[in-house]
């Protein structure tokens, strides 16, 4: 296990990729109307196109049609926009409709008034053991849609006793049942204000709406970046070393972490939903635009055999952060072997697989190798168990899909028809890899 996790890092090492928040960002910088200097083009001729389109209107007529993605569709079928936020709405209510699955309202508003939904697709015995979310970050487009879509041919393929089709990539019906039955839990959208800000504006807006901490003069410093807001080692300047950057404390920053652990509605959400779901085990995030699947810690690099240092271990607050390791930071943070071997085989899995649904490939890394972070969602969801032992283990994943549209220099985060297409398909194949796997350790 720990030679593939050794494998697919050098790959990651070696390819120029375009994360959730690029290196200028990290500093301070903006994506708009710039190029990151270090980002090679990764796509093909082919994908030299303008940005997919935002759809108008509502595809779903209000929840009287039901969303179909590529799973049952005939080879070359295409997606030709992305889902606005009234279809991503009406999409879920559709499929609440025709196959009776419940949708669940967040008890707690956004700062412009809106509700974040769920959808929930019991398991057999009545449980739910897999939650999957998307479009923390406003601009990442087409997170809600892979959600939206990969459920609605799953229920479609249960319900006709079909198997399913990504690309490369086949699923028998009994497949289908097996990850149904592990019970389903989909948020296609936790940052709806974000997004509908994004979409209107083609401001490549990452971050959530709250303006609280804003400049008057300065339209960029409202929101907060919503995967710095969790409770996991949220306060970066004690707990991790000068210089590490794995958030910010200024509201102008893309990565600004909010007043403090859980301060927005958005994330008090997400835990609300965690916490509503007692038997949950596993947790996906849906990012762009890296082409690399995640999983924790993001805080430091991994080791299995000192339990003493962990998140937890106060005396690495000065050295938190540094990877690789100096002579005067030898920190690494712990992880449970068995855990460790979990996350190399589905990750594995997940990334092979990927591959061979397009031809894309895909690494698999632990999160601090794209950079550290603090206050993220996958860290969060796995660190729950650590901390309070009358909770259950969730395994954290993150899929950082697709590949950054260079073509597009006022946002590289809006992919192209074909690009979108693919992400599609790697993302289901993807998730349906983590849920199958999920089925041997439930």
């Amino acid at each position: 296990m720990e030679l593939t996790i050794l494998l697919v890092s050098l790959l990651l090492s070696v390819q120029t990729v375009s994360p959730c928040l690029l290196e200028s960002e990290r500093h301070g910088g903006h994506i708009q109307r710039q190029r990151s200097a270090p980002y090679v083009r990764r796509q093909s001729s082919n994908d030299t196109l303008p940005p997919i389109p935002v759809a108008r209107g509502d595809r779903f007529q209000g929840g009287k049609l039901i969303p179909q993605g590529l799973g049952l569709q005939a080879e070359g079928a295409k997606i030709e926009s992305i889902l606005n936020l009234d279809e991503i709405h009406s999409g879920m209510a559709g499929l609440a409709r025709e196959f009776n699955i419940e949708l669940i309202e967040a008890p707690v508003k956004t700062y412009e008034n809106r509700t974040i939904v769920g959808a929930r697709a019991a398991g057999k015995d009545g449980k739910v053991r897999a939650m999957i979310e998307a479009n923390i970050h406003a601009r990442e487009r087409g997170g809600p849609d892979h959600v939206l879509y990969f459920l609605a041919d799953l229920l479609s393929a249960g319900r006709t006793g079909r198997g399913v089709t990504f690309g490369g990539v086949s699923y028998t019906h009994a497949q289908v049942r097996t990850v149904l039955d592990l019970g389903l839990l989909v948020l296609p959208t936790v940052n709806p204000d974000g997004l509908a800000y994004d979409l209107a504006t083609d401001k490549c807006w990452r971050k959530n709406r709250n303006p609280k901490s804003a400049n008057a003069t300065k339209p960029d410093s409202i929101g907060v970046d919503l995967n710095r807001n969790f409770d996991f080692l949220w306060d970066f300047e004690k707990e991790f070393a000068p210089h590490t950057h794995p958030a910010s404390a200024q509201p102008g920053a893309l990565d600004f972490h909010g007043t403090a652990a859980f301060s927005e509605p958005e994330t008090r959400a997400i835990k609300w939903f965690l916490d509503q779901h007692p038997d949950l085990g596993w947790f996906m995030d849906l990012h762009s635009a890296a082409g690399v699947v995640l999983y924790p810690w993001g805080d430091d690099s991994n080791q299995s055999v000192d339990p003493g240092n962990s998140f937890a271990n106060t005396s690495a607050d000065s050295i938190r952060g540094i990877v690789p390791d100096t002579a005067n930071a030898t920190y690494q943070s712990y992880m449970l072997r068995a855990d460790a071997d979990v996350y190399a085989l589905i990750g594995s899995n997940m990334v092979n697989r990927m591959a061979d649904s397009t031809g894309t490939v895909y690494a698999v890394t632990q999160s601090v190798h794209l950079y550290p972070t603090s206050g993220s969602s996958v860290d969060y969801v796995y660190a729950r168990h650590l901390r309070d032992p009358t909770k259950g283990k969730v395994f954290g994943f993150g899929i950082e899909f697709g590949q950054g549209n260079e073509d597009n220099p006022d946002c590289i985060f809006y992919p192209t028809v074909s690009r979108h297409n693919s992400n599609i398909v790697e993302v289901a194949v993807g998730l349906m890899e983590m849920l199958l796997g999920a089925t041997q350790y439930s």
